[in-house]
């Protein structure tokens, strides 16, 4: 377990979140990526609310707080069910 964890040190909160996500709920490690990214937005958004306005910017939508809504509309826009 301590290997998996030194593995996961500095790959993004994201992707090491999936690792153990797609190994504890056996789900394939892009899908797992998929379900993290959301969470791991709203968590960010306080300290990173420049980042995420300029994401808000590039994706086409309102403000910083309203970035995480690109991600399950692109999601959906895929055929992608969750």
């Amino acid at each position: 377990m301590m290997g998996a964890i030194a593995f996961q040190k500095d790959l993004g909160a994201v992707h090491s979140c999936a690792h153990a996500l797609s190994t504890v709920a056996d789900l394939h490690h892009g899908l797992a990526n998929g379900i993290m990214i959301d969470h791991v937005m709203r968590f960010n958004l306080p300290a990173a609310t420049a980042k995420m306005a300029e994401l808000a910017r590039v994706v086409g939508v309102d403000g910083a707080g309203d970035c995480r809504r690109a991600s399950p509309r692109a999601r959906s826009s895929t055929g992608s069910r969750r």
